[in-house]
């Protein structure tokens, strides 16, 4: 009996220094990840249309302020055979305009298919409650 007690409080020790190095690291994860999509976007020539700061997580995706500009963008990620892809929307008003961020995400944009981007534009239409129109 209090050999499963001490090994439930280790168990519960080690959930609680996970959780807490995970909402803490928090901001550096961002930082990190807006770094990498904004070297993709100037590798891919698009130079006007970089990351500034986080605008929150939702179902579609994380949502980004772009400088410079009213648009908003959300990165997303598409499973192809169990490896994620990565995916960014730009939105601007009512319009979608989604990009492949590196050249696998390009290989794989091109031949899947239409309705698994047009799942994840409804779920971004949804958020911003405009409606998609083929």
């Amino acid at each position: 009996m209090k050999d499963t007690k001490i090994i439930a409080v280790w168990i519960a020790g080690i959930l609680l220094v996970g959780w807490l190095l995970f909402f803490f690291t928090q901001p550096v994860r961002n930082e990190i990840l807006r770094r990498s999509i904004n070297r993709l976007l100037v590798e891919n020539g698009e130079n006007d249309r970089l990351l500034v700061s986080p605008d929150g997580m939702s179902a579609a995706g994380i949502w980004w302020t772009l400088s410079d500009t009213d648009e908003r963008a959300v990165m997303f990620a598409v499973m192809d055979g169990g490896i994620p892809v990565p995916y960014i929307a730009f939105v601007n008003g009512a319009d979608i305009e989604v990009e492949p961020l590196n050249n696998y995400a390009k290989t794989v944009y091109a031949r899947i298919s239409k309705g698994l981007i047009d799942i994840h534009i409804r779920r971004i239409e949804k958020e911003i409650g405009i409606k998609y129109e083929f």
